[in-house]
């Protein structure tokens, strides 16, 4: 019995210490900053009669600001995040081997600029570690441009994300943490000269973040 306490004993310390659970408060008000990597890929559904896909790549950065509720160990919210940054990539439409359109190609070259959400969150504390999952609305700034035909669009996508994170409270009113976040939002019609595209995309995000509780 001795052993097994003792063991037991390590392992809360290690993680924060399960005895410290009530003593670290997630409720309240909080505001931060954050910043990380992101992939899409593109799906281009060219002149709308051939879809073909491709990576953009690049980071983000953004601020954010949220309200926790907490219930002994655990914690629900909603927060709200503005992210910018420079997401770009670009795909020739036939591949550089087949002629799917028109014998010529699409070359699209896509960029995704800002994006603003609102999540909700739920998690478990342990120590002072918050394990928490997250989901909600999210709506994105992008642009196309076709070098080939040629011609640029822009237009605001619909969408939605959600993710799994975890935050670490280093004090009293101080916490970071590090998420991962898909978003997946609509296909829109980007007028292209003649001939439109419909693009729609998903995301895959990576973030640290740095928060101060009031």
């Amino acid at each position: 019995m001795y052993k097994i306490l003792t063991s037991v004993s390590l392992l809360a310390f290690g993680i924060g210490s399960g005895a410290n659970a009530a003593e670290s408060d997630w409720s309240g008000f909080y505001g931060g900053v954050s910043a990380g990597g992101a992939t899409t890929t593109v799906s281009d559904n060219y002149d709308f009669d051939t879809v073909f896909t491709f990576d953009a790549v690049g980071s983000v950065w953004g601020v954010l600001a949220g309200y926790n509720i907490q219930n002994g160990n655990m914690v629900y919210g909603l927060e709200g995040e503005y992210t910018s940054g420079s997401i770009e990539g670009s795909g020739l439409c036939d591949g550089g081997t087949t002629p799917l359109c028109s014998g010529s190609g699409a070359d699209a070259a896509f960029t995704l600029s800002n994006t603003i959400s609102l999540k909700a969150r739920a998690g478990y504390v342990s120590g002072n570690y918050l394990i928490y999952a997250m989901a909600g609305i999210s709506q994105a700034d992008a642009s196309v441009t076709d070098t080939l035909q040629p011609g640029t669009d822009a237009q605001k996508h619909s969408g939605y994300v959600a993710g799994v994170g975890v935050e670490f409270m280093a004090t009293d009113t101080f916490s970071i943490g590090i998420e991962y976040e898909y978003g997946s939002y609509e296909e829109l019609s980007y007028a292209l000269v003649t001939t439109p595209d419909g693009i729609g995309f998903d995301t895959n995000t990576f973030k640290v973040s740095a928060k101060y509780h009031f």
